[in-house]
């Protein structure tokens, strides 16, 4: 069986965001499109990830339960007649129903709004949610209870579907006992037999360098309890806040800088704000306003990759606050330019034969 910790370069204590950056890493280094003679590495590295990012998979290969690399394999080609090709999909999603797991707690989903900068510093961050916890009165057992006669006290029934070639087996949770495996005799009157109470806590955080607005951090076991089981997860959504200086865009950070036409024409030094202190551009004259800027290592910072870049898009000011001086110099230098036409024009040249005459191109 191949040792996914050692392709990912990881321990096995490693946590899922060590192994998602680790990952990120070595895809961006294997990926077919930057490496041609990555792709197998690309695939080993893949086929990890799928295994060791996957909570349930992790904890059935940390076990030795099954075999994932003759599951990928998928055993068709080489299969032996009498067998059941599925058996193999059949034993990894159902372990042959001899292995009940612990029932899990709900996972909670909260959405917290943050600023660019919030990322590029890895803020910290607390969060206020309500969430399921064993109760203290009668320890999670909810009163005294009976074993459930309708699932034999296992909390689940099982449910088989398909034919004699392709058997589905899937578990439910007991309707009669809701998946406690019991009924009870007498109610606990503080968790009303429910074996949890609400709670609300608080939850403080740092928002990783790597996280982009639309993905989720995962933190196992600080969401519902499940007496006698584990807890469930608590899932943070990352949302930008609107009205931001930047936009991001994979590890770049994105920056409009307006110019007037006056900018344009004769150029300018941009002063531009960024979260380690300002920076200096050079606009060029006559610069064409579709040209993008890029400033590079000053976007997002990252751990295991290059830093990303700023990228700089110019927009001509349309909200302009023309004074009375400004028209006046505006129309003064536009009556010098028309002199200065007029002469231009006016100047005598030599033609063909070496005659002065007077320039009339317009």
């Amino acid at each position: 069986m191949k040792n996914y910790y050692e392709i990912l370069g990881v321990s096995k204590e490693a946590t899922p965001e060590e192994i998602k950056k680790t990952y990120r890493k070595l895809s961006l280094k294997y990926h077919p499109d930057k490496n041609p003679d990555g792709e197998s590495m690309f695939k080993e590295i893949s086929e990890a990830y799928g295994v060791l990012s996957n909570r349930d998979k992790r904890e059935q290969y940390d076990s030795g339960g099954i075999n994932f690399e003759d599951l990928l394999r998928g055993g068709f080609g080489g299969a032996n007649r009498n067998t059941n090709p599925f058996d193999s999909f059949q034993s990894f999603f159902n372990q042959n129903n001899n292995t009940q797991r612990p029932q899990k707690g709900k996972n909670i989903g909260v959405t917290i709004g943050v600023n660019v900068e919030d990322i590029y510093r890895s803020t910290k961050k607390t969060i206020k949610y309500k969430r399921e916890l064993t109760c203290s009165t009668c320890v999670g057992s909810g009163g005294e209870w009976l074993t459930c006669n309708n699932c034999g006290g296992s909390g689940v029934k099982q449910i088989v579907t398909g034919n004699s070639f392709i058997r589905n087996v899937r578990s439910v949770k007991c309707g009669k006992c809701g998946g406690r495996g019991k009924t009870p005799i007498r109610t606990c009157l503080s968790c009303l037999g429910g074996g949890t109470k609400s709670s609300e806590e608080l939850f403080e955080f740092k928002i990783p360098m790597d996280i982009r607005p639309g993905e989720r951090i995962n933190y196992p076991t600080f969401g519902d309890e499940m007496p006698n089981g584990v807890a469930g997860d608590l899932l943070v959504g990352i949302e930008l806040k609107p009205n931001q200086k930047f936009t991001l865009q994979d590890n770049n950070l994105i920056y409009t800088q307006r110019l007037s036409p006056l900018d344009v024409i004769l150029g300018k030094v941009c002063v531009l704000p960024h979260f380690d202190g300002e920076l200096k551009m050079q606009i060029p004259p006559l610069v064409d306003i579709n040209k993008k800027f890029s400033l590079r290592g000053k976007g997002m910072k990252l751990v295991y990759e290059y830093n990303g870049d700023l990228i700089v898009n110019l927009q001509l000011d349309s909200n302009l606050n023309i004074t009375e001086n400004h028209r006046k110099t505006l129309e003064k230098i536009n009556n010098e330019l028309k002199q200065f036409d007029e002469e231009v024009n006016q100047s005598e040249v030599p033609n063909d034969e070496g005659e002065k005459t007077k320039n009339t191109q317009q």
